[in-house]
């Protein structure tokens, strides 16, 4: 139920087909970390030497849209973090400080295909929510609302989901007919 005028008027006037995107997630703020799946690892700031590695297992990731984002740029501005088993990459986490909403960290990861399934991502977020928190900051994430794997991953981080977002493509406006304001298939 919404009061939304304007909302109101494209839901009921409009004809349209609907894609659903993305969905968007808030800390549950859960005080209680859950045991690690992945021991003995290393959670850190990704350095410039790190580079090739992650290039190599991340399959392109990080390059793959928008050239704009560079992984050389993100890891020289401080928002890449690793997670290592010796020499071994697990898998990394992005944490984009907002433009808009400066009291906000968006966080993500990504987990190297043959570490998935095994906690990693999980073990990604968490990390990265203490470090939302250390500084201050309010973490928030996004993912593809299709995106099954991602969305159970946030959530067993404690995120949980606040909003979805789809497009939703106008085809027409509906031709009300002229009426008196009787119920339709009742005579005027």
């Amino acid at each position: 139920m919404t009061q939304d005028a304007l909302l109101v008027a494209l839901i009921s006037e409009w004809e349209y087909k609907k894609t659903k995107g993305a969905c968007r997630f808030i800390d549950g703020e859960r005080l209680e970390k859950p045991p690690e799946k992945v021991v003995g690892t290393l959670f850190r700031k990704a350095l410039i030497t790190d580079t090739k590695l992650i290039e190599e297992k991340t399959e392109g990731f990080f390059n793959a849209d928008n050239p704009e984002k560079k992984l050389t740029k993100s890891i020289e501005n401080g928002s890449i973090f690793v997670l290592l088993d010796g020499d071994e990459l697990l898998g990394c986490g992005v944490a984009e400080k907002g433009v808009y909403f400066i009291e906000c960290v968006s966080i993500g990861m990504v987990t190297v295909r043959e570490k998935r399934r095994m906690g990693v991502g999980q073990t990604i977020l968490w990390h990265l929510k203490e470090w939302a928190y250390e500084n201050e900051l309010k973490p928030i994430a996004g993912c593809w609302y299709y995106n099954l794997l991602s969305r159970k991953t946030l959530e067993k981080a404690g995120m949980i989901t606040t909003s979805r977002g789809f497009d939703a493509e106008l085809i027409e406006k509906e031709n009300i007919p002229l009426r008196t304001g009787n119920p339709p298939g009742e005579l005027v």
